[in-house]
């Protein structure tokens, strides 16, 4: 598992370079909703894709690498078959003027629950804080026309990246959060057991096949950019 984890971050890595060029930013960190008040003209061809979250806050086991924190997709149900990866990142985004509805999105419900939990926030002010700390974290976009692979990618990365998973291997692979990461004043077991804002996929078993066929399909995507 450590061996095809350190495959994950090797292809983000290649992503982050390439996303700071669509995006035209000298540092992926840059990347942030909070820099972006309009829908990027990168999104005019990436309309289709995976995202990745990450927080400055959390840092892997290495001490260097910031830590995926959320992985997600758009369309995958019939129901939303036509909203677009920007539409969905703009629902986690909330609206301009800092609030928000954590109806509309599932990670937005997450972090609002995690963040009333903590701070005992009243509705108003909870959707702007919600909108406040999503905004503030860096996110990478993965451009993936296939509905099938974005389902596939999005659910095995998060089996790979789920902490669920990572117990008594050998050697250790844990990637911790942190004592003060916010995902774990959340009150779904999922998301504070897995060090993951997401709560589908966290509990998947770990199958070392399909996860490498994830990670091949992840670097030709990547390369494809």
């Amino acid at each position: 598992m450590q061996h095809a984890i350190c495959r994950f971050y090797e292809s983000i890595e290649q992503l982050r370079y390439k996303c700071c060029r669509m995006f035209e930013v000298d540092d992926s960190l840059d990347i942030k909703f909070e820099n972006f008040p309009c829908k990027p003209r990168c999104f005019r061809n990436c309309t289709k894709g995976v995202y990745f979250f990450f927080d400055t806050n959390e840092l892997r086991d290495d001490g260097a690498t910031h830590r995926v924190v959320r992985i997600g997709t758009h369309a995958i149900k019939h129901v939303e078959g036509k909203k677009q990866l920007w539409e969905r990142l703009r629902e986690h985004k909330g609206i301009q003027a800092g609030g928000g509805d954590h109806t509309t999105s599932i990670f937005r419900d997450l972090v609002g629950k995690a963040l009333n939990n903590r701070d005992n926030l009243n509705a108003p002010i909870c959707e702007e804080a919600v909108s406040n700390y999503i905004r503030g974290l860096p996110f990478l976009v993965l451009k993936v026309d296939d509905k099938e692979h974005r389902k596939f990618v999005e659910s095995r990365l998060i089996s790979l990246l789920s902490n669920v998973n990572r117990g008594g291997t050998n050697p250790d692979c844990s990637d911790e959060p942190s004592d003060d990461w916010l995902g774990r004043h959340s009150d779904r077991p999922k998301v504070v057991d897995s060090g993951l804002w997401n709560n589908q996929h966290t509990e998947d078993p770990y199958n070392r096949e399909r996860v490498s066929c994830c990670l091949s399909l992840l670097r030709e995507y990547v390369n494809a950019m």
